[in-house]
C-alpha cells in the first residue's frame, strides 16, 4: 500500500494525496501541486474540482474525509497489530503518550501525534501502521454524541481506555451524564473479546464498566482496582508511587508532578497489562515518561519558574493544576495566571466562580485573569478572601504579560492555564523573551 498524504508540504513522490476540506481550508486547491510533486494520484470531490480542470490520475469521491477514513480502516484491518484507543475528559494525550512510551520499549508501536484525536487525526494515525507494527495507540476525542462511536468504527480497537468523565464540552451536552454516555461509546464499540481499561475512582466510569460484559482491567487508588496506585511521596521530580498490579507489588517514580499524572501513569500500566505485557518489565520504563508540550511544562526565566500548562482547561484540569502548584516547594511567591474555560455553556458562571474560590482557598500570592468569564474567577477570589490588590483582571494576554513583567521577581513561580482558544501560551512565550533580551544585551557588550 502506498503512503497517504493530506499536505503537499510533506508529500513525497508516490504518495496518494487526499484533498481534505475544512472550515478554513480546501485541499482541492493543492491537487495540481500534489501531482506536480509526483503524487501517485489525487483523491478529490468532483463537485469541488474547478470547471474545466482534469486531474490525472484522480479518484473521484463524494466526501474526501470519509475516503481518508475508509483507506485508514482498510490499512488497520489488513494489519496484525492491536489497537488501544483512549478517551476521557482529561488526561487523554498524556495517557496515550505514556502507553506508547512504555509499550514502545518492547513492541513496535505507533501512536497519535500530539492531540490528533478527531475525524482526521485518527485515520492519519492508523495510516502509520505498517508491516511489523504490533501496537497502535489512538486518542479519540469528541464534542458531540456519536463521534466516538464513529471514530471507533474506523480504528476498531481491541482495548478501550476511559480516563475519567468530568464537566467538559457542556456547551454541547445537557449534563455530565450525557458526557458519560458519549464516552461509553468507546467501550460499547469493543469486540466481545475486547478489554475495557477503566478508572475505578471515577463514579461515571464505574457506571460505564457496569454495562460492559466483557473483560475489564480497572485502575485507581481504590483497593478494589486491578492496578492500584498508592502515592508514597510527592517531590519536585514527580511522585514516588507503589503499584499493586494484580499479584505484583512495584515501586516506581512517576517523573511528572501531580497526583493526576501519577494516575495517568497507572492507567498506562493497566493498558500495557491489558495487551499482555509484563508489569514488572513495563514499570522499568517509567523513567522515560515525559509530559506532552504545554502540560505543566517548566522553564526557568531570570530566576523565576514559569509553568506552561496552557494546552487546554476545564474545571477538573484547573483544579488538578492548582492543587499540584500549591503543593510545590517555591522559594518566592506563587502566581496564578488563568484564562477563560470554554465550552461550558450554562455552567460557565458557576464553574469560573468555583475556580476563584479554589484560588483563594490555596492562598496564592497573586492572581492574573484574562478572557471573558475569567473575570468571574477574579471576582470570586476576592469574595472568598483574597486581597483585591493581589488580583489583576486583564483584557487580554498582551496586558497580562505586561502586568506580569512588572510584578514578578526572582524566586517566584508562575502557573499559566486556560482554554486553548484563549492562547495562554503567548504569556509564557512573552515571559520567555525576558531571558532572550537579557542574553542579547549581554552578548552585545562582550
Amino acid at each position: 500500500m502506498c503512503s497517504v498524504s493530506t499536505d503537499t508540504r510533506t508529500l513525497r513522490p508516490g504518495d496518494l494525496f487526499v484533498a481534505l476540506v475544512g472550515e478554513h481550508f480546501d485541499g482541492h486547491g493543492f491537487a495540481a501541486q500534489a501531482l506536480a510533486k509526483r503524487a501517485t494520484a489525487v483523491v478529490v470531490n468532483e463537485a469541488r474540482v474547478p470547471h474545466g480542470t482534469a486531474y490525472k490520475p484522480a479518484i473521484l469521491v463524494e466526501d474526501t474525509t470519509q475516503a481518508l477514513q475508509g483507506i485508514a480502516r482498510a490499512n488497520r484491518e489488513r494489519s496484525r497489530c492491536t489497537v488501544v484507543a483512549i478517551t476521557g475528559s482529561n488526561g487523554k494525550t498524556t495517557t496515550k503518550d505514556f502507553i506508547a512510551t512504555l509499550a514502545g520499549r518492547h513492541v513496535k508501536t505507533v501512536s497519535s501525534e500530539g492531540s490528533f484525536n478527531n475525524h482526521v487525526g485518527v485515520p492519519v494515525t492508523l495510516l502509520r501502521i505498517e508491516a511489523g507494527t504490533r501496537l497502535a495507540v489512538v486518542e479519540i476525542g469528541m464534542s458531540a454524541a456519536g463521534e466516538i462511536r464513529a471514530l471507533a468504527g474506523v480504528a476498531r480497537p481491541e482495548v478501550g481506555v476511559v480516563t475519567n468523565v468530568n464537566p467538559a464540552h457542556l456547551e454541547f451536552f445537557d449534563s455530565v451524564a450525557a458526557i458519560a454516555d458519549a464516552k461509553a461509546e468507546l467501550v460499547e464499540s469493543l469486540p466481545d473479546d475486547g478489554t475495557a481499561v477503566l478508572n475505578i475512582d471515577d463514579a461515571w466510569v464505574r457506571q460505564i464498566g457496569e454495562r460492559w460484559t466483557g473483560r475489564r482491567v480497572t485502575f485507581g487508588t481504590n483497593p478494589e482496582a486491578d492496578v492500584q496506585l498508592s502515592i508514597l511521596d510527592e517531590t519536585t521530580r514527580g511522585s514516588e508511587v507503589r503499584l499493586r498490579c494484580f499479584s505484583d507489588e512495584l515501586d516506581a517514580l512517576v517523573p511528572a508532578p501531580g497526583r493526576h499524572n501519577a494516575l495517568n501513569a497507572t492507567a498506562a500500566l493497566a493498558a500495557c497489562c491489558a495487551v499482555g505485557l509484563d508489569p514488572k518489565i513495563v514499570v522499568d520504563g517509567f523513567a522515560a515518561l515525559q509530559l506532552p508540550k504545554m502540560r505543566f511544562e517548566r522553564r526557568e526565566v531570570r530566576g523565576m519558574l514559569v509553568i506552561n500548562d496552557a494546552y487546554n482547561a476545564n474545571p477538573e484540569s484547573v483544579r488538578a493544576a492548582l492543587e499540584t502548584f500549591a503543593a510545590m516547594p517555591v522559594e518566592g511567591r506563587r502566581v496564578v495566571v488563568l484564562g477563560e474555560m470554554r465550552e461550558l455553556g450554562d455552567h460557565s458562571l458557576d464553574a469560573h466562580r468555583e475556580v476563584g474560590r479554589l484560588v483563594a482557598t490555596h492562598g496564592f500570592a497573586r492572581l492574573v485573569t484574562t478572557g471573558g468569564y475569567a473575570g468571574r474567577i477574579a471576582e470570586a477570589a476576592v469574595e472568598y478572601g483574597m486581597a483585591a490588590r493581589c488580583v489583576m483582571p486583564c483584557s487580554g494576554t498582551e496586558e497580562a504579560t505586561k502586568r506580569l513583567r512588572g510584578e514578578l521577581r526572582p524566586g517566584d513561580a508562575v502557573l499559566i492555564k486556560g482554554s486553548r482558544a484563549i492562547g495562554m501560551e503567548r504569556i509564557a512565550e512573552g515571559l520567555a523573551t525576558l531571558d532572550e533580551r537579557t542574553t542579547r544585551r549581554s552578548t552585545s557588550r562582550t
